[in-house]
């Protein structure tokens, strides 16, 4: 077996796989951690860790940790390359691949409708995830709690592979048709 196949078999086996448990790995917080409370790198260091421990996770994303300014600060760069040179016409397409729990696409969508209401209404925020469980999670934050349903295509499909990016195209609205 090559290593590759290990590795992928070791995290995304349908019954066995590292991101298949009935209870996943990675989760999403409560509410955003609140920096300005925070002393200094102990504090944050220990806010983690107590977050860790009350999560029952393994580790905790960027967009997750930095909720809801990472998301924020890479919807930002998007529109602002988007006006500068994509043109302001064309629809936003943005795909996302493993998109964990779905915090980095609520981010993301959350400032682009409140930036730029006109963009939004013709974006598509689309994920590839592997784990069933995780899409459902992604779907359940995004188009649920965020109410972005609109605007967000989640796909259980592995990005690594060709037929995802088949069915991603399959599924995309008309406007995205040359997007891919």
């Amino acid at each position: 077996m090559l290593l590759r196949d290990f590795i992928h078999e070791s995290l995304y086996h349908p019954v066995l796989g590292y991101f298949s448990r009935a209870r996943p790995p990675l989760a999403r917080l409560p509410e955003p951690i609140q920096f300005g409370q925070l002393v200094g790198q102990t504090e944050y260091r220990l806010k983690l860790q107590q977050l860790h421990k009350q999560l029952e996770v393994d580790w905790l994303t960027p967009a997750e940790v930095f909720r809801p300014w990472f998301g924020r600060s890479i919807a930002k760069y998007l529109l602002e390359e988007r006006r500068h040179t994509w043109g302001a016409r064309e629809p936003l397409l943005i795909v996302e691949i493993g998109g964990g729990t779905g915090s980095l696409a609520a981010s993301v969508l959350d400032f682009i409708a409140e930036a730029d209401p006109v963009v939004y209404s013709s974006t598509t925020y689309a994920c590839l995830e592997i784990s069933q469980r995780l899409s459902e999670l992604q779907r359940q934050t995004v188009a649920g709690d965020a109410g972005h349903g609109a605007a967000f295509l989640p796909l259980n499909a592995d990005g690594g592979q060709a037929a995802a990016w088949e069915a991603l195209a399959r599924a995309l609205p008309p406007q995205h048709a040359a997007g891919l």
